[in-house]
């Protein structure tokens, strides 16, 4: 265990190791009340865990607690960037904050194939700009071979508050093709310009058995989050049905049929669903 990292220089590429390559594993270990201050590329455990160009390496139970982190851009509770293997990793009681492409756990997934399984995050963040997400604020990655999802079995709690735009539960934007997330929980209050319970903005991606639980606000779009089964098009703008019970429907694909998901918000709080055959 490591207690009490203090980092405060506000250089960018801080964390306590620098960075990490293929074949490199760094496991069970807990860093317990650090206080971290950074520019870009930014993570209490690891600046990068490779990058756009170098296949990073396995992070595997490796815990942060009772801590902050206060950086700019891509910016996670575990890694600020990551092109590796993290799993079995958490982050609680930790304060984040930054400006775009951050996440719980990841800031910027890239290119690698990586991935991001059985990873919880239970803190509050807050960012600037866009792309942020309870577990990863963006990611641009694709999985590899005989791997189920990008992201899988992770869960966030807490809350999310961004001046931007792609806020998500689980993941703040996903633009590689064939990319998933699949079997996660998110209990949070987000707020944001465009808010998802799962995932906030998405070219290619698709949500597979995850459910989000909580409250939010958005000034623009509102989302179909909790379907079970594949859904695509996930944050299309919704048709607002009735100003008053601030009722929308969600044109979408679940599992190859076509349906409307319909919503209806008071307060933020979700009060009714059901979906219908097109």
């Amino acid at each position: 265990n490591i207690v009490g990292e203090w980092i405060t220089s506000g250089y960018n590429g801080v964390g306590l190791f620098n960075r990490i390559l293929s074949p490199g594993v760094v496991k069970n270990l807990t860093i317990d009340q650090a206080v971290i201050t950074g520019g870009d590329w930014s993570g209490v455990l690891v600046s990068t865990n490779g990058n756009w160009q170098e296949k990073g390496g396995t992070i595997i139970n490796c815990h942060v607690t009772n801590s902050s982190l206060n950086a700019q851009g891509c910016v996670g509770g575990i890694a600020g960037v990551s092109s590796g293997i993290i799993i079995d990793c958490s982050v609680t009681n930790t304060l984040i904050w930054g400006k775009d492409h951050t996440g719980g756990i990841v800031g910027h997934q890239e290119v690698g194939p990586s991935y991001i399984a059985g990873c919880t995050f239970m803190g509050n963040i807050y960012a600037k700009s866009d792309c942020v997400g309870g577990i990863v604020g963006y990611s641009n990655t694709k999985k590899p071979d005989g791997i189920q999802a990008d992201i899988y079995n992770c869960a966030s709690y807490g809350s999310i508050n961004i001046e931007g735009s792609k806020l998500g539960g689980i993941a703040g934007e996903m633009t590689a093709t064939g990319t998933s997330i699949q079997n996660c929980y998110c209990e949070m209050w987000l707020n944001g310009q465009s808010v998802s319970g799962v995932l906030g903005g998405t070219q290619n991606a698709s949500v597979v058995n995850c459910v989000y639980v909580g409250t939010y606000s958005s000034t623009s779009t509102i989302a179909a989050e909790v379907v079970n089964g594949t859904l695509t098009n996930q944050t299309a703008t919704p048709t607002f049905v009735s100003a008053d019970t601030k009722e929308v429907k969600v044109s979408c694909t679940e599992d190859t049929e076509q349906i409307i998901v319909h919503r209806s918000y008071e307060g933020g709080q979700d009060i009714h669903f059901f979906k219908e055959g097109k």
